[in-house]
């Protein structure tokens, strides 16, 4: 049986299935009863939760010397329903070389990330909500923009400081056979007008979750593209993700060490307003 597994999955060797690292790490980053137990103290748990959101706040505004430009209002974009686009949705692979809107740009990446509220986490520690999830309120997903051609904007690279809705620029947008490469050949990366990579500040959601962080960071990455996703076609924004690039690439390009923050997924993005 477990040979007729291994011909069915293309990266598995001739070792056994339960030597691969994936294996190895999700055993070990399983949840115990001595886990639950912890949690149950109250006092203590919302203790702890103050100390891990103290520790991380130093995180937040973390390029006040970059150059910024604020995000255009938010708009209603064309209107269409929720249940309209989950139908709707799917991934735009023609991609054109013609500029975003910045207003368009704006919006999405407003109505994907801002806060939107306050969570309470505990009886006397609250955090800003957002319209996504994220274990512990602790949000480790970062936000950035590839921008090639989007109007009134200045292309390179950008983080979004979705608390405050600016875009901090960090340094120029690669040439677009750079950006090829980048995404293992794949030639919409060269002409996107713009491209969204989300990354993971690790020690955010480790410092509480141990080994279990990776899987929450994965989970809220989908979480928060999905928004993006959504978000994008409602203004007639093409969309489509790719989990297939240069990780040392891409966090070159972002000026983040592939250690503490590491890049995780990335979405391409294409006007479609006169299809």
């Amino acid at each position: 049986m477990l040979n007729k597994v291994r011909e069915r999955l293309l990266y598995v060797d001739d070792g056994d299935l339960r030597d691969q690292p994936s294996q190895i790490y999700h055993e070990n980053s399983k949840v115990g009863r001595a886990f639950a137990t912890f949690t149950r103290d109250e006092t203590q748990t919302e203790r702890m939760i103050a100390d891990l959101l103290s520790s991380v706040q130093g995180n937040r505004g973390r390029y006040p010397y970059c150059p910024s430009v604020p995000l255009a209002e938010r708009t209603e974009g064309n209107g269409i329903s929720l249940r309209c686009a989950l139908a709707a949705r799917r991934s735009h692979r023609q991609v054109r070389d013609r500029p975003l809107s910045f207003e368009a740009f704006s919006s999405m990446l407003r109505g994907a990330t801002e806060v939107t509220g306050k969570a309470d986490i505990t009886r006397t520690v609250s955090v800003p909500a957002r319209s996504y999830p994220s274990a512990g309120g602790l949000y480790p997903i970062q936000v950035y923009a590839v921008v090639r051609t989007v109007t009134g904007l200045e292309s390179g690279c950008y983080y979004l400081d979705a608390d405050s809705g600016h875009l901090h620029r960090l340094g120029d947008t690669p040439s677009g056979d750079s950006m090829v490469g980048t995404f293992l050949g794949d030639a919409n990366a060269g002409v996107a007008p713009a491209i969204i990579v989300l990354t993971a500040v690790l020690n955010r959601s480790t410092i509480k979750y141990g080994e279990r962080a990776y899987r929450y960071c994965q989970i809220e990455a989908g979480h928060l593209g999905q928004n993006i996703l959504l978000t994008a076609l409602a203004h007639d924004i093409g969309a489509y993700p790719v989990g297939g690039f240069v990780e040392s690439d891409i966090e070159d390009m972002l000026g983040v060490d592939g250690v503490e923050e590491i890049a995780v997924h990335s979405i391409l993005l294409s006007d479609t307003s006169t299809d």
